[in-house]
């Protein structure tokens, strides 16, 4: 996951719901800078 907060994954549970939780909301905000209505770079 680039640009992670390495310290806020290494406290993460190890389990398959808090995996998919922390990668759902990577994409959400991905999504989210899609939708903007203008360039953006990352």
């Amino acid at each position: 996951i680039a640009g992670a907060d390495l310290k806020e994954l290494a406290g993460a549970r190890p389990d398959s719901e808090t995996a998919r939780g922390m990668v759902r909301g990577g994409l959400d905000l991905v999504a989210a800078f899609e939708a903007l209505p203008f360039p953006t770079v990352a």
